[in-house]
């Protein structure tokens, strides 16, 4: 029986010592990535950092123009603005004669006459006319701004045409006596005989007298009356 230690059963040192240093680089490698996991977790479990507060809101451009707003308000049915009373009249201001008014779309439009440069002007919402801004146009009128001064001026409305008086047909007088010319005589009124004693008739004479002509008496000697008369022959 062999004594131990056996030759060549025995690993050389060199073997032992590779053998240990990988168990050595085995543990470190094992150690590494735990501790590298247990970081990660550690990193995912702090605190986030605060969020900054947002920045306020930006300017937005508006694509309408400027006082659309004012003249199509949103929030009324027929986007339009109220009409507002005409008020008092400022002493200066452009002498004008509105003629007419279009309150249809784009805030209305006036026309008229301007009797300092005696010509025809045309207006409308937010022009500019001799330093006055187009304030209003409404169905009563115009109105004209310059800071707090304001003028209005209403619409001039024509007369309404004065109604002619139709021709009555008068006939000619009888007591004048006059006749118009062309026109054919009249015949007399048929004034009834007077009565006894020159006084008038009785009306209930009048009334009993028949209105056909009376008859004639035959004559014994002449023809049956209503017998035509008989033709006599010619040579």
């Amino acid at each position: 029986m062999p004594t131990w230690p056996v030759p060549g059963l025995l690993p050389e040192r060199p073997a032992w010592a590779l053998a240990a240093l990988g168990l050595v680089v085995g543990a470190g490698v094992a150690l590494f990535v735990v501790l590298d996991a247990s970081d990660r977790t550690a990193r995912a479990l702090a605190p986030l950092p605060p969020i900054p507060a947002l920045a306020g809101p930006t300017p937005m451009g508006l694509s309408a123009d400027e006082g659309e707003a004012a003249r199509r308000p949103l929030f009324t049915p027929d986007r339009r603005p109220p009409a507002t009373p005409l008020g008092p009249a400022s002493a200066d201001g452009p002498d004008l004669q509105v003629t007419g008014v279009v309150t249809g779309g784009g805030g209305g439009a006036a026309t008229g006459v301007d009797h300092h440069g005696q010509k025809p002007f045309s207006v409308r919402l937010g022009d500019e006319m001799e330093g006055w801004i187009v304030d209003a146009v409404t169905r009563d009128g115009l109105r004209l701004r310059r800071g707090v001064s304001v003028r209005d001026y209403p619409l001039a409305v024509p007369p309404p045409p004065a109604s002619q008086a139709r021709p009555t047909f008068q006939p000619p007088s009888q007591a004048s006596g006059r006749v118009s010319p062309g026109a054919p005589p009249t015949a007399p009124a048929m004034r009834p005989p007077p009565g006894p004693n020159g006084q008038p008739p009785d009306p209930g004479q009048l009334d009993a007298q028949p209105n056909h002509p009376p008859s004639r008496t035959p004559s014994p000697d002449g023809p049956p009356p209503n017998t035509p008369p008989k033709a006599t022959p010619q040579p």
